[in-house]
């Protein structure tokens, strides 16, 4: 199974308790597919008023610092469920954020940190400035086993952040004034090391250190590429919505994007921008602070295509990583009509087993109209053991 596996609508959690201000759990198994999956990526959006809310990993002891989610506003958060459906949440007394499930992250290619690691730092001479900062990975895995590091980027003030491998040279991108959360694939190199930069002073009495968040490790061979210098796809304003074509940047065999949107709007106002699979429902509360960044990842058609929705033309589009079949299922020819991404839920060697039916996730458990015909050399065998519908 694939890393991500990226539904192909968001899936809303409902019935959370009531919010207290402090760390609850939540039982989520009814909105997710598989709900023994390693973790979730958590849309977190808020309407009418702002809220303080965060999210954490199932028995974490990282207290996450709580966002400011503004109304109509999104953010996302990538957390470590350690396959017991549990969500960690902290939302203020009197609050009414909601929670979306965009995918399921499995360990087949991921692994989390039981706790989380901050690598804060406020010197002055680490502000404004790229720093090196080293990976911990867990026994018994070491820098050999790992492609890319899960970050998690928590601001709390106005200013430019970035995330790189070691020796190239990316734009920076940008946080909140009000609150910004967004999650990132860093590949690291064989050192264990990944270049972060925190922009610095806002104002001249706030010092604005963007917190970088170090939540698990993306191992090798997984399918995905990360791009190394992202560039604005530029998409021109669109009202309703309209079809954002990725196939100058993404292969034929890529499945799912990582994207990244700014709202670089000047003068800054919260404006709508989004992206979702094609032909798919419009998700509620889709603004972007103003100033400020989001990180969706997306659901693609077999043309890398998927929609997209921006209220102005300064709105940039760009895509941060593309995930793929894994390279073991790289030989299947895979025929016939695929109405979402292809999901496999078993072993390529010594046999391909399909178990069970899901809705539009990405490795190989999708519906599949009218059959799935494979006509590429698999080694030694197929066997198909589920429900094809």
């Amino acid at each position: 199974m694939n890393f991500i596996v990226q539904y192909e609508t968001e899936h809303e959690i409902l019935n959370l308790p009531t919010p207290s201000g402090s760390w609850q759990t939540n039982n989520i198994s009814d909105y997710m597919d598989d709900p023994t999956a390693l973790g979730v990526v958590i849309r977190m959006t808020n309407n009418p008023d702002n809220a303080m809310c965060a999210i954490r990993g199932y028995e974490s002891t990282y207290d996450f610092p709580v966002m400011n989610v503004g109304a109509d506003t999104y953010i996302h958060g990538i957390v470590n469920l350690k396959g017991s459906a549990i969500l960690e949440s902290s939302v203020e007394s009197g609050k009414n954020p909601t929670f979306y499930i965009t995918g399921e992250i499995h360990d087949d290619f991921g692994i989390f940190r039981d706790n989380e690691l901050s690598h804060q730092s406020l010197e002055e001479n680490d502000l404004n400035a790229w720093r090196t900062l080293t990976i911990t990975p867990p026994f018994p895995y070491t820098y050999a086993d790992i492609h890319a590091v899960i970050i998690r980027i928590h601001g709390g003030a106005q200013g430019d952040y970035g995330v790189r491998r070691v020796g190239t040279d990316p734009d920076l991108m940008r946080s909140s004034a009000a609150a910004s959360e967004n999650w990132h694939l860093v590949e690291i190199d064989s050192n264990g090391q990944f270049e972060f930069y925190s922009s610095g002073k806002f104002f001249v009495f706030v010092i604005f250190d963007a917190l970088p968040i170090e939540v698990g490790y993306l191992l090798k061979n997984s399918g995905i590429v990360i791009i190394d210098e992202p560039v604005d796809e530029n998409p021109p304003m669109e009202a309703d919505w309209g079809e954002l074509d990725l196939s100058g940047v993404i292969p034929s065999d890529g499945l799912v994007a990582g994207m990244y949107i700014e709202n670089a709007f000047l003068p800054a106002a919260i404006k709508e921008a989004y992206v979702r699979a094609t032909g798919t429902d419009a998700p509620l509360r889709r603004s972007i602070q103003k100033v400020c960044s989001v990180t969706p990842t997306v659901l693609l058609t077999s043309a890398q295509k998927c929609e997209y929705k921006s209220a102005v033309d300064e709105m940039e589009f760009k895509v941060l990583w593309w995930q793929g079949l894994p390279p073991a299922f790289a030989r299947a020819d895979f025929e016939g009509q695929i109405t979402s991404a292809i999901s496999m839920n078993g072993i390529v060697t010594p046999a391909v087993s399909m178990v069970g039916k899901a809705t539009a996730i990405v490795d190989m458990t999708a519906k599949v109209t009218p059959a799935i015909s494979m006509s590429a050399e698999i080694t030694p065998a197929v066997s198909f053991s589920s429900e094809i519908v």
